[in-house]
C-alpha cells in the first residue's frame, strides 16, 4: 500500500506540529511495509525526492503565501502523476491547497482527512474560501478528529459526524535524558514547574496557561520558537521564564526534571 501524505509544510524545512505527526505515522507505518510520501511546498525546493528516514519527501516551490497559506501553481501541474502513483491520499488539514489539489487531482482516489484545526483567526478569508472547504470536505472518504472533544466542539466537524472517527495522536517511544542536559537546566531552572513546549501559537492557549501561573504565582517554563504574530513572551513575571527553541535532547531533559508544583498527579503541555 502507497499512502500520499499533503500538507504544506515538512521536514526539512519544518519539524512542529503536524509535519512531526506525518513524521510518525509514516516511519512507524513504514515497518508494517506501507510506502509512505509527502507532497509539500517549500521555498527552496529540492529539485529530486528527499530521502527522509524511510520514506520520501516531494517538494515543490512555494510561490505565494496568504495568511500562513502557502500556495503553488506549478505543484497543480507536476502532481497527477504523484497522486495517481499512490493508493491512499491522506490531507492534513487545514491546508486550502490542499483542498485545490484534491478537487483538482485526487477526487478519483480513496482520501482521509486528518484535521488538525478549525480556522479562527482568518475569518474574512474564511468567506472566500469555504465553498472550496466544503466542497473537499464533503467529498473526502473518511476524517479523523484527534480528540472526542475535538469532535463535539468543531462548527465544521458537526457536518461530517457520520463519516469522522477519533483517533488520538500517537507519540513515539521517548529516548532516555542526557545526565549533563538535565545537571545543566537543572541548575538554570531548579525543579517543580510546569512546563510548556511548543511553537508559541495563540491557537494553543499559551496566553491563559501565562494569566494563571501569574496569577497564582506557580512557576513556569515556556520552551518553543516564535515568529511574528505569535504569543508575546517579552515580559513576563518573575515566576515565568521562557527559555526559548530548545533541542530533542534538551526537550527530553525538560520533561525529566518537570514535576507539578502544586503536589498534584502532574501536568504539563507539549504542543
Amino acid at each position: 500500500m502507497k499512502i500520499l501524505h499533503v500538507y504544506k509544510t515538512y521536514l526539512p524545512d519544518d519539524f512542529t506540529g503536524v509535519p512531526r505527526v506525518i513524521h510518525t505515522l509514516a516511519e512507524n507505518t513504514g515497518k508494517y511495509g506501507v510506502e509512505n510520501e509527502v507532497f509539500t511546498l517549500s521555498k527552496s525546493p529540492s529539485a529530486t525526492p528527499l530521502k527522509i528516514g524511510s520514506h520520501l519527501v516531494r517538494q515543490f516551490k512555494c510561490e505565494i503565501n496568504i495568511s500562513s497559506s502557502s500556495l503553488s501553481v506549478s505543484s497543480i501541474l507536476h502532481s497527477k502523476r504523484i497522486f495517481d502513483d499512490a493508493d491512499i491520499i491522506h490531507y492534513h488539514f487545514p491546508w486550502p491547497m490542499g483542498d485545490l489539489l484534491y478537487l483538482l487531482r485526487g477526487r478519483s482516489k480513496p482520501s482521509l482527512v486528518t484535521y488538525h484545526s478549525d480556522i479562527v483567526r482568518q475569518k474574512n478569508l474564511l468567506r472566500f474560501y469555504r465553498p472550496v472547504m466544503t466542497r473537499f470536505l464533503d467529498g473526502v472518504d473518511e476524517i479523523v478528529a484527534t480528540s472526542p472533544n475535538y469532535r463535539d466542539s468543531s462548527p465544521v466537524l458537526a457536518r461530517y459526524k457520520e463519516k469522522t472517527s477519533v483517533i488520538p495522536i500517537g507519540l513515539p517511544e521517548r529516548p532516555a535524558a542526557v545526565a549533563e542536559d538535565v545537571q545543566r537546566l537543572r541548575s538554570m531552572l531548579g525543579e517543580g514547574f510546569l512546563l510548556f513546549v511548543g511553537a508559541l501559537r495563540y491557537y494553543k492557549g499559551l496566553q491563559f496557561l501565562i494569566s494563571a501561573a501569574e496569577a497564582n504565582r506557580i512557576p513556569l517554563v515556556i520552551a518553543g520558537g516564535r515568529q511574528r504574530g505569535d504569543i508575546d513572551v517579552s515580559a513576563l513575571p518573575e515566576n515565568i521564564r521562557y527559555i526559548g527553541e530548545v533541542s530533542e535532547a534538551e526537550k527530553e531533559a525538560l520533561l525529566t526534571l518537570w514535576s507539578d508544583p502544586m503536589g498534584w498527579s502532574g501536568f504539563s503541555l507539549n504542543a
